[in-house]
């Protein structure tokens, strides 16, 4: 609706709203001569949404980054892989099953046996302390923090001091894009089935939420809709413009 208030003639637009926890994916029909109707289920053209939002770009970033730092990928001694269960859970910050699995005793335990049984200890023992000291949800704010840094520059270094003194860990550009290729797939799948729906393409991409605004994100879109024109709105403020422009109007 903030962007409706702005247009001259009717358009479609591709509504996507990509927050921290969900993506919601519209096709709406907007305009000038459309904006005052209070009913407008017939302009809504199709939609679609996942629970996949910036929180799990963040904790695959923080999985292919960080996590190698803190034993992901190493083996055991016996030439065996370590389980990938414990880094899985340790970065699925908003999967409150997977936060009890990695800081219960049990694992604890799993994990100091498996630091005496490891090819390089230090990487488990690392491991161990991020649980000792739970601070999962620091290590995947920092890996936020990077991913919103990539969009402007091609590399960063995630500071690990709170685990060990002077470790360090780097991620690029590159990193981001493989660490998130699914999602971004997941994001083309939901894209298609709305376009399939309306039985037509956008002529406008309307961007909102904030890892919209995530170049990886952009550049994805673009080659995905080549033709449409894509508008940034306030990534974080314009659903709070739209919903007060909706109050005003049926309350007026």
């Amino acid at each position: 609706m903030e962007f409706e208030a702005r247009l001259t003639e009717e358009t479609c637009v591709l509504v996507l709203d990509i927050g921290g926890g969900t993506t919601d994916c519209s096709m709406v029909r907007v305009g000038p001569k459309l904006r005052h109707k209070r009913d407008r289920q017939d302009d809504v053209l199709g939609h679609s949404g996942e629970r996949i939002g910036g929180n799990d770009y963040d904790q695959l970033l923080a999985l292919k980054t960080v996590m190698p730092a803190l034993g992901y990928g190493d083996h055991l001694a016996s030439g065996l892989p370590i389980p990938n269960t414990y880094f899985v859970d340790a970065v699925s910050t908003n999967d409150v099953n997977a936060q009890q699995r990695f800081y219960a005793k049990r694992t604890m335990l799993e994990l100091e046996r498996l630091a005496r049984e490891a090819q390089f200890p230090d990487g488990v023992r690392r491991l161990l302390e991020l649980a000792r000291s739970r601070q999962t949800y620091r290590l995947v704010s920092t890996a936020e923090t990077a991913k919103i840094a990539l969009s402007d520059i091609e590399q960063v270094t995630l500071e690990l001091e709170y685990l060990e003194p002077q470790l360090a860990a780097r991620a690029s550009r590159d990193d981001l894009k493989a660490s998130c290729e699914r999602l971004l797939e997941h994001l083309a799948g939901l894209i298609d089935e709305v376009v399939a729906g309306a039985g037509q393409a956008p002529d406008v991409v309307y961007l909102t939420g904030g890892m919209s605004g995530s170049i990886i994100v952009r550049e994805f879109l673009e080659r995905c809709l080549p033709n449409a024109n894509f508008v940034d709105s306030d990534h974080f403020a314009s659903v709070t413009e739209g919903l007060a422009i909706w109050a005003d109007r049926i309350y007026r």
